[in-house]
């Protein structure tokens, strides 16, 4: 609440809290006013800000109204479970289960990433490049494949990962081990790295380290990286 960020930062949680509802849940858009998609996406987002600011307030209020989001949005998915909710609601829970020791929060993050596990792709009849991704080609609605997606996955994973084994409990930590390290070769796979991966590039210096989209999609983008990157400090 001090320092040079202090407006910035009053300014962000004044409105984080004006889309916040009684029932915990979240409007998603400010403007335009009857916008309320992305549900998948922006409540996670918003929760792990309430979550964080928790940790270093210790504000019975922002508990309470985390809480609250918290058993909204776990309703929410059990009726529309989609992938995109899971890495942000997976951080949240985790963060809040250490600050409050509720196993409430515990129990839901292993529902959550349970479950994310079985979308990952491994193995033939699929091309080896695309080993470790996670797609669910029978479910248009889950979205397409794509590097940001496999990287803030890998975000949550990370999380699970750490409560597992932090709990003792080895059996699942591993398989979110294996996921992790199946997640990265993924990444790795799409990373320009050496002039094998450049060759047909005209300016190679402006994409080593980058990582295009898909395989077959050479886009770069800034959340490619930037979500693998998370993952890995995660």
């Amino acid at each position: 609440t001090h320092g040079p960020h202090a407006d910035a930062f009053a300014k962000l949680r004044a409105g984080v809290d004006r889309q916040w509802r009684d029932d915990g849940a979240f409007r998603t858009f400010l403007w335009p006013a009857e916008r309320n998609d992305c549900q998948n996406f922006y409540p996670g987002e918003a929760l792990l800000f309430y979550a964080a600011l928790y940790r270093h307030s210790g504000e019975a209020a922002v508990l309470e109204r985390a809480l609250r989001s918290f058993r909204c949005y776990r309703a929410w998915h059990r009726r529309h479970p989609n992938p995109a909710f899971v890495p942000w609601h997976a951080q949240a829970c985790a963060a809040l289960h250490h600050a409050t020791g509720d196993d409430e929060l515990r129990a839901f993050v292993v529902e959550m990433t349970d479950w994310l596990v079985t979308l990952q792709q491994w193995g033939a009849p699929l091309e080896p490049d695309l080993w470790g991704r996670f797609h669910a080609p029978g479910r248009p609605d889950y979205g397409p494949p794509h590097a940001a997606s496999t990287g803030v996955y890998l975000e949550g994973l990370a999380t699970a990962h750490a409560l597992a084994r932090d709990s003792g409990d080895t059996v699942r930590a591993e398989t979110e081990r294996l996921a992790i390290r199946r997640g990265l070769r993924s990444l790795r796979q799409l990373q320009f790295v050496s002039d094998v991966d450049t060759f047909y590039i005209s300016k190679p210096e402006r994409v080593l380290g980058a990582l295009r989209t898909e395989a077959y999609d050479n886009t770069v983008r800034l959340d490619n990286l930037g979500h693998a990157l998370l993952a890995l400090t995660n």
